[in-house]
Parts: structure tokens; sequence; C-alpha cells
């Protein structure tokens, strides 16, 4: 009895090692197929414009945005928010950055320190829901994290209905009394931003990245045919 018990232990234990190795393997082919995949340029043929729009792409470790001026000659961001939502805008800022991912992970990890495994976990392997991260800012100096490219007005046109179909509008876009729908007293500290309901599930197949690279693809920019992770993205250059 002892002998059957200690082999059907031992047989429980590698079945549970195999499984586990089957399952870090299908994860490590997933990962390298989605960097190969984002590594593979659309667009290809991009220039950056003589006269264009400029815009910066906010490529962090783990996050990305879209950071575009308030108002262009294409687009006045203007009146698709208002000032009562943003209660740390001075009012002097240029610019307008848009950031689409999970819903608690984005409320509840202001900075790098506030992670938390659970929140990682949930928003990598289940559907979540999402929200719209809306910060008014200056223009960021360029640097490896931020990212200036200059897209033509076509693109940028594109871009900002890309972007405008990711919010939950309270009335119609075709009239006079649709809003974004705001999530009330969600900010960050010390900072000019604040949250709106947003279209879309977030999950492992289409992350925050994934978001991004589809915006800069919608403008005509070079970017990653998939961009789940941060890497492919870095290709916004000419």
């Amino acid at each position: 009895m002892a002998a059957a018990a200690s082999t059907t232990r031992r047989s429980l234990f590698w079945r549970i090692v195999r499984r586990t190795l089957h399952l870090a393997l299908v994860v490590v082919l997933a990962f390298t197929g989605a960097v190969l995949i984002g590594l593979i340029p659309v667009n290809r043929d991009f220039k950056s414009p003589d006269d264009g729009i400029d815009i910066v792409v906010c490529i962090g470790s783990a996050h990305s945005e879209i950071i575009v001026p308030i108002i262009t000659d294409v687009h006045d961001w203007g009146p698709w928010f208002s000032a009562s939502e943003f209660p740390n805008r001075d009012g002097f800022e240029t610019h307008v950055s848009f950031g689409w991912g999970d819903r608690e992970f984005f409320l509840h990890t202001p900075t790098w320190d506030d992670v938390r495994a659970d929140l990682t976990a949930r928003s990598m392997f289940l559907p979540t829901d999402t929200v719209m991260h809306v910060e008014m800012m200056d223009l960021p100096a360029e640097n490896e994290i931020y990212r200036y490219v200059t897209i033509d007005r076509a693109g940028y046109k594109r871009m900002v209905e890309f972007i405008q179909s990711y919010f939950v509008l309270d009335g119609s876009s075709q009239a006079d009394d649709f809003h974004p729908r705001v999530l009330p007293g969600e900010h960050y500290p010390n900072r000019a931003d604040a949250f709106y309901e947003a279209q879309g599930t977030y999950s492992l197949l289409y992350t925050c990245n994934a978001w991004t690279g589809d915006a800069l693809q919608t403008a005509g920019v070079r970017t990653g045919g998939w961009t789940p992770f941060p890497m492919g993205i870095l290709q916004t250059g000419d």
C-alpha cells in the first residue's frame, strides 16, 4: 500500500512538472512571437512631411501614450473636456496626452511604486474594463522616452478620429450635447489629469501598447504590426 501511494505521488508530481513546463513553453513562445511580430513594420514608406503636425509618443518600460497639441488647424480638443474636470490645470498647457488601458490598474497605480501583483496579473490574463487617461501638459523635452514624430494633416485627422472612437460619450458626437463620460474625482496627485470611461477590453492580446501602435498605424506612421509590448513602437522614427 505504501509503495503504491508513493508511486502515485511521484506520478502526480511529474504530471504537475510536465504541465508547468508546457505552460512555461507556451508563454515563452507567445512572448517571442509577439516580439517578432512587433518588429515587422507596417507603413514602411513613412516619411515625416516638411510641413505637418508634431506629435509625441511616450514610451516607457511597460506603458505608452500619445501626446498631441491641444489646438491645431485640424482639430481643437478644448471643447471635448470641461475645465472643471482638471482641478490642477493652470490653463496654459499646450498639449494633451491620451493613454488607454486597464481600468483598475490605471486608477490604482499612479506611480510604479504603487504597482500590485494582483492587479498586474488580473490585467494581463483576464479581459478587463478600460479607461482613457487624459492629461493636460506642456510639450515634453525629446529624449529616449518622449519620441517626436511629424505626421501630415490627413494622418493626424485619422488619429484624432481613432482616439475619439475609444471614448464613451454622453449624447451624440454629431450634436452639441455630447461629452466624454468622466469618472468624477479620479486624478493622480499634482497632475492636470482626468479619467474617462472607455470603449474596448484590455487583455494580453490588446494592451495599452497595442492601442498606441494602432493609433500610429492609423496615422500612417511606421510602427510594428502588433505591439503588445513597448519595443515594437520604437519604429516610429523615419
